[in-house]
């Protein structure tokens, strides 16, 4: 293990670890963002810097297929659902927001 200067009390050490849920952690029984995980002094008790904490997938594809289109479709037709505009709005969101792991998914497979 890799020892840490503490910025306060400038003795090195190996931090504990100190897991909590951030505000909004879970909706219900949808978790919405990970652990964040504090790394505390063993001899001050301060906390020297923070890890983790972000946005889980899930919430990922809540927010970008429900959260964010909903409205969307109501401004373009607020009697019937515009199923092609949602269709449409799907396939580019998908494309742009996972293009990394879709890129990523076809090099493993060629």
């Amino acid at each position: 293990m890799d020892k840490v200067v503490c910025e306060d009390c400038g003795k090195s050490c190996i931090p504990r670890l100190w897991n909590y849920s951030p505000f909004l952690g879970g909706i219900y029984f949808i978790p919405v963002r990970h652990l964040k995980t504090q790394h505390l002094c063993a001899f001050c008790g301060i906390c020297m810097y923070e890890t983790g904490g972000e946005i889980t997938f899930i919430a990922k594809l809540i927010l970008l297929y429900v959260l964010i289109p909903l409205p969307l479709m109501y401004l373009i037709d607020d009697h019937n659902f515009p199923t092609w505009a949602y269709i449409l709005y799907v396939l580019i969101v998908t494309v742009i927001a996972f293009a990394a792991k879709i890129k990523e998914m076809i090099k493993r497979f060629t």
